[in-house]
């Protein structure tokens, strides 16, 4: 049996119990929502939500509510670990198409980050230019 608080169910499927870590791993896009609030998403990482907020001089429920915006909308999340080239890139792109039409990134008014959160995998950030 599980216990959720009033919070849990307030937030979705986020909690003030998860670490700062999980959320990031689970919602790429909260980095610059954590970096303006105050919260260190690498060495903070270990951290659960409601201790981070209490750091940052916030409520637990502010932390969530701002997290909870900037993690649901338009954003997809791929895994495309295991897939032989070019199959990512085609899945990005299918992914893309249902966002808006075009072909490439650039053209479509996208911009990318990437970086290799740990060996083996890379981690490719898509957003539109200026969001």
């Amino acid at each position: 049996m599980t216990h959720e608080s009033r919070s849990d169910a307030a937030h979705g499927n986020l909690n003030p119990d998860d670490t700062i870590g999980n959320i990031v791993h689970r919602h790429a896009g909260v980095m610059e929502v954590l970096d303006a609030m105050g919260v260190n998403h690498c060495c903070g990482a270990h951290l659960t939500v409601r201790e981070a907020a209490a750091l940052a001089g916030l409520s637990p429920d502010q932390l969530l509510a701002a997290l909870e915006r900037c993690s649901s909308g338009d954003r997809v999340q791929l895994d495309v670990r295991g897939l032989e080239p070019p199959q990512p890139m085609v899945r990005v792109l299918e992914a893309l198409d249902r966002l808006a039409p075009g072909a490439q990134l650039d053209a479509r008014g996208y911009v990318y980050e990437t970086d290799k959160p740990e060996p083996g995998l890379v981690r490719i950030r898509i957003r539109r230019s200026g969001g």
